[in-house]
């Protein structure tokens, strides 16, 4: 039987944040050194204490009207109001808040960053591409800056490119489950069976409630032709899920491989039920 290739099962996860989620910002923050920093409002601002993003921007914003901060403190206050406003929906007052912020610091990297994940919201991954690479310029040990850029080429089809940059993040930080997660990804979209299971292995061993390391694998191992254990790590999808229809299409082709004809027809006719469109994610399969 042939491979299992995906055409366009493409789940963004960020890298190094506390979850994936597609095109969330991350509130990156620094010292701050001027006298009087440690007032409420600086604390507020900066995120070290756990606010509402309207009360985020109501200290930025009480920050940048004091006339104290320096030009790197404001840049810090802009765009950290910034990331409050996008979390509100509010982009063009965001964007403009990380324009300033690079305006008034060119060095502060989290600027860039903040900046990239709000164009890439917007579509714009030519300019978010640029930003990502001048903020690992300027900061080449954060890791989120090289998934987020990883994400790029994943979303391009660069899956080589992709793989250099989730190698970075796991460099940086080898105990991040998604960094794993996401060279896994692209390895079996590559065709590279084996590294993408070792990486859906190492990223379960790091978090062993994570469904789409479970599921990932599932299609590694098929591909593998080790159909007992794709089934096995379904089946354990579907108990805390029994809704997730790629499961069940995997599960299904799975078992239709391993002659359980009856058992894969149930379950590819559930997936199907569930998401009639699912049989359009997989190409280079001409049959279960």
């Amino acid at each position: 039987m042939g491979a299992f290739f995906f055409a366009s099962q493409w789940r963004q996860r960020r890298i190094a944040m506390p979850v994936a989620v597609l095109l969330a910002t991350a509130l990156l923050t620094q010292p701050v050194g001027a006298a009087g920093n440690e007032s409420q409002d600086w604390r507020l601002c900066r995120g070290d204490e756990k606010v509402s993003p309207e009360q985020v921007i109501e200290s930025c914003t009480a920050v940048i009207q004091s006339g104290r901060p320096s030009d790197a403190e404001l840049a810090i206050a802009y765009s950290d109001r910034g990331v409050a406003l996008d979390a509100r929906g509010r982009g063009e007052e965001a964007m403009r808040d990380y324009d300033e912020a690079i305006r008034l610091d060119p060095s502060y990297a989290d600027a860039y960053y903040n900046r990239g994940t709000l164009r890439l919201a917007a579509g714009d991954g030519e300019s978010a591409l640029r930003d990502f690479d001048e903020a690992i310029r300027l900061n080449p040990d954060e890791p989120v800056f090289y998934g987020n850029r990883g994400n790029i080429w994943y979303d391009r089809g660069d899956y080589e490119a992709a793989i250099r940059d989730y190698s970075e993040v796991i460099r940086l930080d080898p105990t991040d489950p998604m960094g794993f997660y996401n060279r896994g990804s692209a390895s079996l979209l590559l065709g590279n069976q084996e590294a993408a299971l070792r990486d859906f292995t190492e990223a379960i061993r790091l978090k062993p409630d994570d469904l789409d390391c479970l599921e990932w694998r599932g299609f590694a191992y098929i591909n593998l032709g080790r159909l007992d254990e794709a089934i096995a790590d379904f089946s354990k999808v579907l108990q805390r899920d029994p809704r997730r229809s790629d499961s069940l299409y995997g599960r299904g082709v799975a078992r239709t491989r391993m002659g359980d004809i009856p058992g894969g027809a149930a379950d590819l006719a559930q997936a199907i039920k569930l998401n009639p469109a699912i049989a359009e994610r997989y190409s280079g399969r001409a049959s279960p």
